[in-house]
């Protein structure tokens, strides 16, 4: 009887042991079933583009039971040193939108979840190589591509069909017909640029110069090619004069598209961003007479390739399950749904092939752009070259403009050699 007991209870305690065991049974990423696991994620999307990425954010929860995903809007211009003081301290989100220029600098900090090993070839090859390689630093990967940008001439049909003109293919071009299409008389100009270090990169580049040369950790902008694409950037205001020579250095980028949404410029150089906000100017009321081309080329084409990844902090506590929410915002259907929805450029080969996209003329006008654009340099220093950058073009566009670009530049290159060292 008394052993009849004991093993009755000896079954008991086992069947209580199990079920406790049971009761707090967790996920790979620390989860018991009776808890919400939170991932923390901050972005620098616009407003748009945030609704469609909460509406992913909970397909992604809907279809893992038991997570929650706390998304955090953070502005762009706060955004990097946000996330370098959140992960100095220890506390940053378990994954965040970098823009390509921060990844190098967060990885040679010791801020990111090396991905390379998570990563399949075939996945990866599915990516652009532009947009890949802003990722991959030291030789391994650290970030998954989420959307690609290029620079690329937007024009306006209507102004190019009632001067029978068509779009420049090369900087001489661009100078012939920026002089057909601008009347000063009406304060109507050909071109509109944003008078910035950015955008100066185009005609850099186009005359075969270069920023900083990666690999050798060399400054280049003193060369003689780069010198002759700034001075014909700046050429294009004052000498030329097809863009507007009155310029505005804080607000130069609104003044830029407000003048081609009312049709006062008819061509100006700007990103698929900006096409959503085009469309709603009245010069566009028809979207068919928003035209795509790629730059004018010089010696070779300039427009810079730009973007944003998908980073995983070194430091998380759920790095399986953000890598899993990760690789299910980059799939090519949810690229092809902010492609379709906002014009964005997907860093997927595979995407480009959905009839939504192979059927809108302004992704594959960028496409085309994209695909003779140049990678900006991998450097952890990548983003801290444009504060003085922009001072140096600023002086370069400013009232004093006999003063030899050289002059002007010299200044700056001393800065990036400096920050290099």
């Amino acid at each position: 009887m008394a052993a009849g007991v004991f093993l009755y209870l000896k079954k008991a305690i086992y069947i209580s042991f199990i079920l406790c065991l049971s009761a707090v049974t967790q996920y790979s990423n620390g989860q018991t079933n009776n808890e919400v696991v939170e991932l923390n994620f901050w972005h620098t999307m616009n407003s748009d583009e945030t609704k469609t990425l909460q509406g992913l954010v909970s397909e992604f929860e809907k279809s893992n039971p038991g997570v929650k995903v706390n998304v955090q809007l953070v502005p762009f211009s706060e955004a990097q040193n946000k996330y370098k003081i959140a992960a100095g301290a220890g506390d940053a989100p378990d994954i965040f939108r970098s823009e390509i220029a921060w990844i190098a600098d967060f990885a040679e900090l010791g801020f990111l979840e090396d991905l390379t090993k998570r990563v399949s070839e075939k996945d990866r090859a599915d990516h652009l190589e532009a947009a890949i390689a802003y990722g991959e630093y030291k030789g391994a990967l650290y970030a998954i591509p989420q959307v690609t940008d290029c620079l690329a001439l937007l024009y306006n049909k209507e102004i190019f069909a009632k001067k029978k003109l068509s779009p420049p293919k090369t900087m001489g071009e661009l100078v012939e017909v920026g002089r057909q299409l601008t009347d000063q008389t009406q304060q109507v100009y050909a071109l509109g640029i944003n008078p910035d270090a950015y955008w100066s990169q185009v005609f850099i580049w186009a005359f075969g110069g270069d920023l900083i040369n990666a690999r050798k950790r060399s400054v280049e902008l003193l060369n003689e090619k780069s010198l002759e694409g700034l001075d014909f950037f700046r050429d294009l205001y004052f000498k030329h004069q097809i863009v507007n020579p009155e310029i505005d250095f804080v607000n130069g980028y609104n003044n830029m598209m407000t003048a081609f949404k009312h049709g006062k410029t008819a061509m100006i150089l700007n990103g698929p961003w900006s096409t959503s906000d085009i469309l709603t100017g009245k010069a566009f009321k028809n979207s068919e007479n928003l035209g795509v081309a790629v730059i004018p080329k010089g010696v070779k084409y300039g427009s810079p390739v730009g973007g944003h990844s998908y980073v995983l902090y070194a430091g998380s506590k759920l790095k399986d399950l953000s890598f899993k929410f990760i690789s299910f915002l980059s799939q090519k259907k949810h690229q092809v749904e902010f492609a379709k929805k906002h014009n964005l450029l997907p860093t997927r080969r595979s995407a480009y092939l959905d009839p939504a996209v192979k059927s809108n003329k302004l992704l594959q006008g960028f496409k085309e752009q994209l695909e003779v654009a140049t990678n900006r340099p991998v450097i952890p220093e990548g983003s801290r070259i444009y504060t003085s950058f922009n001072n140096g073009v600023q002086a370069l566009l400013s009232k004093d403009k006999e003063k030899p670009s050289s002059e002007v530049i010299r200044k700056v290159a001393k800065k990036w050699k400096k920050l290099l060292r």
